[in-house]
């Protein structure tokens, strides 16, 4: 049986350049204006996916531009097949650190991760904070209608044993979820942004061509 690699992202081959990196660093710079202006603006998912849409896909970018690259087997079952069909994905996974906080961009199976951990303890035990899954390569929702799965957009937020999790496409008209969720992101994204400024401003890193 033959293997191939998706090929899930059209530049993938190519690695990402120096401008698009510094568009991506952009676009989250932009999202975090619009959203900062717009909080109270956000009453359902449709708000949710006209702000947030694209920061999925920013994400992956910054995930390839700055991580390393793994592999990872995966299985498709087509119907009328009595067997599945396996290839090979591409994952990619980024850290930084600063100021006792760890950041990490993952992107995996479609879904951008971004998380913010605190760094404590001698062996540097990493708990984590926060966390925001979204769609890497679609939009969030068709006006109010999710166009992911309810599991394919959240945002966690953990404080000592009290766990918190924002579901947007479980509940589309649901006020505190959409606020809650973007909160996190936006506290995510900014996070991560400032960490990138201060780290290499205007660097794509290890994917640059």
């Amino acid at each position: 049986m033959q293997d191939w690699k998706f090929e899930l992202w059209p530049w993938e081959v190519e690695g990402v350049s120096r401008a698009e990196y510094n568009s991506t660093l952009d676009s989250l710079k932009r999202f975090l204006k619009i959203a900062d202006a717009d909080q109270f603006q956000v009453f359902a998912l449709e708000d949710v996916s006209a702000l947030a849409s694209l920061v999925g896909h920013d994400l992956c970018v910054i995930a390839m531009a700055k991580g390393g690259e793994s592999q990872e087997r995966s299985w498709i079952i087509n119907a009328g097949m009595n067997d599945p069909l396996s290839g090979l994905q591409r994952i990619y996974t980024f850290r930084m650190f600063q100021n006792n906080r760890e950041m990490s961009v993952i992107v995996k199976d479609g879904l951008s991760t971004l998380s913010k951990s605190a760094v404590v303890g001698l062996q540097s035990y990493q708990p984590e904070d926060m966390r925001v899954v979204l769609p890497a390569d679609r939009d969030i929702a068709i006006g109010n209608v999710p166009n992911v799965d309810v599991e394919s957009i959240y945002a966690m937020h953990v404080q000592g044993v009290k766990r918190e999790k924002f579901l947007p496409a479980a509940e589309p008209y649901n006020v505190e979820i959409q606020r809650g969720f973007m909160h996190i992101l936006r506290e995510c994204v900014e996070d991560l942004v400032r960490a990138l400024l201060a780290d290499s401003p205007g660097s794509p890193g290890k994917g640059q061509l």
